[in-house]
């Protein structure tokens, strides 16, 4: 056999079966709702253009008042995640993982 084929084909099968681990794809729904929370509107805010200077990023001026944002979001966020509606497909499949339904 080649042996990059089998090499390849290893790699494939061992992330195939972590892929369908129920805990990973908890993870990887907790951080596409922790990106789409707080990553992607602070980014969306980077990409507007100043109508003072007419760039776009961040503005020295601004970032006091961003830093603050952010740091409310975080805050928002460590405090009240498990009630957010964004977290709610892992909140959900991460307590259906830990908590699994009582079969006789």
């Amino acid at each position: 056999t080649n042996t990059k084929s089998s090499e390849v084909g290893l790699i494939a099968t061992q992330l195939a079966q972590f892929l369908s681990s129920p805990i990973i794809i908890a993870h990887a729904q907790m951080l596409c709702a922790y990106d789409h929370y707080f990553f992607q509107s602070h980014f969306d805010w980077l990409k507007q253009v100043d109508w003072y200077s007419k760039l776009h990023g961040f503005v020295a001026r601004k970032m006091a008042l961003h830093c603050y944002v952010m740091h409310r979001d975080l805050v928002n966020v460590a405090q009240n995640w498990e009630s957010m509606p964004v977290f709610k497909v892992f909140v959900d499949t991460f307590d259906k993982i830990t908590h699994p339904p009582y079969e006789n």
